[in-house]
């Protein structure tokens, strides 16, 4: 998953929304210097973008009631373009910043600002940007289900079957989903947006419109992601993924490839490993080419068999697909292009044939795939002077794409002080965190704009016993990739000599 590194370090010149990429593969990036992180443009929020001078801390209050007070009143007293500039400035008031306590004591007003604007747009861009500030609300304050509720989700796909703002509706609605954590809202929601991209975007009416159907994939990953289990999704959407890898647009192919690797590393971890009482027992089998019995490193490809489901009924006809994009040379394809399907569709293909030969081995028998997933690729977020994270798999990137283009430069302040954050990117607890801020009041909000003071030797003592910690799970799996690596070598000199 080196492209990972490729993403975190791309394009820190411009703040534009250019999709050319760069080769630079530094493993730690400051996401403060960074607004392109996503594979997607921004865009994708295309009238939600953030402006460049941003309000001084001591003014975003004052702001808030004033924008408040504006969606307030009658909307037959107001001007689209009077709402437009409320909703986008509330949108980045709360982006921005981390204000639990502020969205709670204001969630009437939200509430109704929302309810209207969803209710009937006057514009694409009012749809856009309720889409967004929905989308930030829902993530600020997880607990209130009325950006989830029934009538909002059904706005939300009436603004994605409409001719304004389809891309922000999916993106609010897989947020408003996600966080909800219900099996039942998110099978429904995947449903839909699998006939999006099963349709080529007619179930939206956007035949063809590869905005659409890239949004409706990205949308698919993210929300499953959130799944117990991956197997029923894999299923029932691979086919459809698949398929959308012959797309002519090199977003929709990119979506669908990080979508297909994020299923087949997810299922990898669930795939439980066979007992050693169910092992094979034969001498011929479990003998090492030197004569050594009993070595897991010369347990055939057979003795490791799976007894679950292939994700995909042609494993061996997508490895072959995923392989040509990952050389294509095709000269439709801008340059910029082909460097980017390349580089994603390395990673891809290495991801879906390592994750197969830890399922069902003797799928890819004659393919020199590689021992194991590519977990060993750690790439160092820097948020600020010392919040980290550390992205090491295709489910935590997925996540934080789709974060990033909802809250933009705010992830920062989210990532530091937002639980539901840093349980989506972080669920396993290895990322370091503020302490000050990790300790202080998930209401209290209203610190956010003072300055955190930290003991810096109780900071570099902490860092310290975090890093030490990361580095030993980094040198767990490599010395097993290094392990399997050594059985599968043996495997093939015993094959051979017993051949011979």
């Amino acid at each position: 998953m080196s492209e990972l590194q490729r993403r975190a370090t791309d394009r820190l010149a411009s703040r534009g929304p250019s999709r050319s990429r760069t080769a630079s593969r530094s493993a730690s990036r400051d996401v403060d210097d960074d607004d392109t992180m996503s594979v997607f443009s921004d865009n994708d929020w295309s009238v939600a973008a953030e402006p460049d001078d941003k309000p001084a801390a001591g003014d975003w209050r004052a702001a808030l009631k004033t924008n408040l007070a504006a969606l307030s009143t009658d909307r037959k007293r107001t001007n689209t373009e009077a709402r437009e500039a409320a909703l986008a400035a509330l949108a980045d008031v709360f982006a921005h910043r981390y204000s639990l306590s502020t969205v709670r004591a204001n969630m009437a007003s939200l509430r109704q600002a929302v309810s209207r604007s969803l209710a009937s747009p006057r514009s694409t861009k009012e749809a856009s940007l309720v889409c967004r500030l929905l989308a930030v609300l829902a993530i600020t304050d997880p607990a209130e289900d009325s950006f989830s509720s029934p009538t909002v989700v059904t706005q939300l796909k009436s603004i994605v079957r409409s001719d304004r703002a389809k891309v922000p509706a999916i993106y609010a609605l897989a947020t408003a989903i996600f966080f909800v954590e219900d099996p039942a809202e998110t099978d429904e929601t995947i449903d839909f947006l699998l006939e999006i991209v099963e349709s080529n975007g007619t179930a939206a009416d956007a035949a063809d419109d590869a905005a659409t159907v890239a949004a409706a994939i990205a949308a698919v990953g993210f929300l499953g992601t959130g799944l117990d289990s991956v197997e029923d999704l894999g299923q029932r959407s691979l086919p459809a993924l698949v398929d959308q890898l012959d797309a002519a647009d090199v977003d929709v192919r990119v979506a669908a490839g990080q979508a297909i690797a994020c299923l087949y590393q997810r299922y990898a971890d669930e795939v439980p490993e066979p007992d050693d009482d169910d092992e094979p027992a034969s001498s011929v089998m479990d003998a090492r080419f030197d004569g050594t019995p009993g070595s897991p490193a010369a347990r055939p490809p057979a003795a490791r068999r799976s007894d679950a489901e292939e994700l995909y009924y042609d494993t061996e006809a997508l490895v072959d697909q995923l392989r040509a994009l990952a050389t294509s040379s095709s000269k439709s394809l801008a340059k910029a292009s082909r460097r980017t399907l390349h580089a994603v569709f390395r990673d891809v293909l290495d991801t879906v044939r390592a994750s197969v030969r830890r399922t069902h081995p003797d799928v890819l028998a004659g393919d020199d795939a590689p021992a194991a997933a590519t977990y060993s690729i750690y790439v160092t977020l820097n948020f600020g002077k010392f919040d980290k994270l550390n992205v090491n798999s295709w489910a935590t990137d997925v996540r934080l794409q789709h974060l990033r283009r909802i809250l933009g430069h705010g992830i920062g302040a989210h990532f530091s002080r937002n639980e539901a954050v840093r349980s989506a990117l972080d669920p396993d607890g290895f990322s370091r965190y503020s302490r000050a801020a990790a300790a202080a009041d998930d209401s209290g909000d209203d610190s956010a704009d003072d300055p955190v003071v930290v003991d810096p030797a109780e900071e570099k003592a902490y860092a310290k016993a975090v890093n030490l910690h990361a580095q030993k799970a980094r040198q767990s799996e490599l010395r097993k990739a290094r392990q399997n690596t050594a059985r599968l070598v043996a495997d093939r000199d015993y094959e051979a000599a017993d051949e011979n």
